[in-house]
């Protein structure tokens, strides 16, 4: 039997330019995540997709939602709705080989976080301890300022369990100044941000006129020691920057904009947003140089400086590797952007 030589060369040619046009991965077959939202509210809940793809999606109004077009894969779903938690947070989701549904969530009221009694029954007490303040052993990310590592021993002191929320500074100031970058999150239990360490201290002689609990910013050294809580890792969570997603909103899971606070895991002392969502202003002022001098005993920072401040924790768009525990960054003190926010010390 001849073999029809043209006939074989053109079937290949179609096989190879099908595989071509679509991609060998676009020819796999795809799958769906899929469940419901119940509880307190089901329409309007965002639904953030991590892993092998990302993506975002809205409850209807029966607070159904839907992924689809998904490959084989491990992903994580986290939700996020102003005034509301949710049980589970997040939930892991494998695809092996056929779509997953009856992923399902419950949601109720959250916490009300837009009172001044809010903000005193959620300041956490930590006992003093000695902190290995700078770059962690091991990590290679570290920038000059994060040098030498150094110990520190600090006084009890007491932190805030969330960074103060749009809802707590409108309640002070009258108005809320991220009404002029909505677009980064906005609503009263979102993080504050578009705040500079000038307008904080105002702020917080406002608070502390009508309250007299002595509230602060914490020292960079009380900050750093608060957000490891016991640990001497790069993260709180761990050396392992997969643990990441659990504990922070950055680059890689925000969607570009902040999340109302204490969406997250908390670190081991039960804080929240430690790394991500918004950096946060602390009392110091910057010195690259300062780890060479500080003192061993609750450090305040230089005693003169520049016109920089000190900002800790990064944010919704910082890289993983920029919201390590130790990470330094310094910023001008009447500078306000999206991405820099505070919480609040004072001495136990």
């Amino acid at each position: 039997m001849k073999l029809d030589y043209r006939r074989l060369i053109t079937l290949c040619l179609l096989a190879s330019a099908f595989l071509f046009l679509c991609g060998i991965d676009s020819c796999e077959k795809k799958y769906t995540i899929s469940g419901t939202v119940t509880g307190a509210v089901r329409e309007g809940v965002t639904l953030t997709l991590l892993g092998d793809s990302l993506a975002t999606a809205t409850t209807a109004a029966d607070g159904s939602y839907l992924f689809d077009e998904l490959f084989n894969g491990t992903y994580k779903i986290k939700l996020s709705k102003s005034g509301y938690s949710f049980s589970p947070k997040n939930r892991d989701v494998t695809i092996s080989s056929d779509n997953k549904t009856g992923i399902d969530f419950t949601v109720a009221a959250a916490e009300e976080l837009n009172t001044l009694a809010s903000i005193n029954s959620n300041m956490v007490p930590v006992s003093g301890g000695t902190l290995q303040m700078g770059c962690s052993d091991g990590d290679l990310n570290c920038n000059e300022d994060e040098f030498p590592q150094h110990a520190v021993t600090l006084s009890p002191f007491e932190i805030g369990r969330y960074e103060v929320t749009q809802g707590q500074w409108e309640l002070l100031m009258g108005e809320n100044p991220a009404i002029i970058l909505y677009e980064c999150g906005m609503g009263t239990d979102y993080p504050a941000y578009a705040v500079s360490r000038d307008n904080i201290l105002i702020f917080i002689d406002e608070l502390n006129s009508q309250t007299d609990k002595g509230y602060r910013l914490c020292t960079e050294a009380e900050w750093e020691y608060a957000a490891r809580a016991g640990t001497s890792t790069q993260w709180y969570c761990g050396d392992n920057e997969s643990c990441v997603y659990d504990m922070a909103w950055y680059k890689d899971n925000s969607g570009r904009t902040t999340h109302p606070v204490g969406m997250n895991d908390p670190n081991n002392w039960g804080l929240y947003d430690m790394s991500g969502n918004v950096s946060e202003w602390v009392a110091d002022w910057y010195d690259e140089d300062y780890y060479d001098i500080s003192p061993l005993t609750d450090p305040q920072g230089p005693l003169s400086a520049e016109i920089n401040g000190v900002n800790r924790g990064g944010n919704w768009g910082a890289s993983v590797k920029t919201i390590r525990s130790s990470c330094r960054y310094q910023s001008w003190s009447g500078n306000s952007n999206a991405g820099v926010g505070f919480r609040l010390c004072r001495d136990e």
